[in-house]
Order: structure tokens, then C-alpha cells, then sequence
């Protein structure tokens, strides 16, 4: 069975290997310490070439790309990839 990198965060709170293909959610309360920990655990992700799609009722786009650029993820280049790849979406 394939199994994804080393996922920030994710690993610590898992007992084994994610699989390839696997959708992860993080759902918590809006003034949740877990909102910059998502931040973060999609920021890692990206950073390892990962695809992330980061939906959120509750806090502006223009918000998340600040946050994700504050950890050295490029939005802008990120959202703008090949039309059969990009790596993020938000």
C-alpha cells in the first residue's frame, strides 16, 4: 500500500501511515487553536508537494492565502498552476 509523507501535525495524532488518495478534514469551532494549525498543516503539506484545497466558512480568502504566505507558501503561484495541477485551492 502507498502512503503519503510525513504530514506536519497529522502524524503525531495518527497510530499509522496515511494512504495515498486519502481526503484529510479538520473541523473545529472558529476560535479554535486548531485554525493555525491547519494553516500550518496545509502550509507543510504544500511544502512537500502536496495538494491542498482549503474550504472555510468562516474566515476570508484574502485572510488564508496572508497566513499561508507568512509560513513562505506563494499563493498567488500556487492557485495559478498547471490547469491539470494546482497544488492549492482556496
Amino acid at each position: 500500500m502507498l502512503t503519503l509523507p510525513k504530514i506536519p501535525l497529522i502524524d503525531e495524532l495518527t497510530t499509522s501511515k496515511i494512504p495515498v488518495g486519502s481526503n484529510i478534514i479538520i473541523e473545529y469551532e472558529p476560535a479554535s487553536k486548531w485554525y493555525a494549525a491547519s494553516i500550518t498543516i496545509a502550509a507543510g503539506w504544500l511544502n512537500q508537494n502536496g495538494k491542498v484545497s482549503y474550504n472555510t466558512l468562516a474566515q476570508p480568502p484574502a485572510k488564508i492565502r496572508d497566513a499561508l504566505n507568512l509560513l513562505g507558501i506563494d499563493c498567488t503561484k500556487m492557485e495559478s498552476g498547471p490547469q491539470d495541477y494546482e497544488p492549492l485551492r482556496i
